[in-house]
This record gives structure tokens, sequence and C-alpha cells, in this order.
């Protein structure tokens, strides 16, 4: 997701977005993305920068959302998807990413 950062719509300075997996495994729950006007740096360890948001979620979930299988709306409506901070910043967290490269790639007929 690093890559697929649009920093026109991230916020200027530096935005952290703290992702919460409660379903990976215990050291692979919590990751960082550190976004400035340098990059976008991923943490597996807390960086010790405030928090901007925290998006909590299924790494399936996430996954969907990333390949174009789930839209970032119906992942809130179905609360498959929970992002708490400032209502500004949760409001435009869908709109910092852009979908992965392979979204566009068609997908198998599933039985």
């Amino acid at each position: 997701m690093h890559r697929n950062v649009d920093h026109g719509a991230v916020p200027d300075g530096r935005t952290v977005i703290e992702f919460r997996f409660p379903d990976a495994p215990t050291k692979a729950r919590s990751w960082w993305l550190v976004i400035s006007e340098a990059g976008a740096d991923v943490c597996d360890a807390d960086p010790g920068y405030d928090v901007s948001v925290t998006v909590t979620a299924a790494l399936r979930s996430m996954v969907k959302i990333w390949n174009g299988d789930l839209t970032s709306a119906d992942a809130f409506r179905r609360d498959l998807v929970e992002v708490h901070g400032p209502t500004e910043l949760r409001r435009a967290v869908p709109r910092w990413f852009t979908l992965s490269t392979f979204a566009a790639v068609p997908r198998p007929a599933t039985a």
C-alpha cells in the first residue's frame, strides 16, 4: 500500500496511520505507515510518532479493498473496517490510497 499513497490527498507534514489486523499472527498485528513529503515508510514496530488515525480490519478485508474487490464505502457500511481519529482524517483515509495495479486484472469467475 505504501506505493499507492496519493500524496496530494494526504495532509501536509507527517501523517501516521496505524493498521491493526486482529486476525493476523500476534507479531504481525500492528503496522505503521509514516507518510511525509519524502515518501511513505512501512514500519513493523512503533516508529514513535503521534498516530494520526488507526485503521482496524481483518487482513482479508484490507486486501479486498486494495485489490478493488470491495469498496471502502461497502467495507465501512458492513463494519468490516474501523477508523479511529479526528473526524476530518477518518473521512479522508479512503482518498489517501489508490488501488493496486492488479485491481484492473479480471478475476476468474467463482463457483
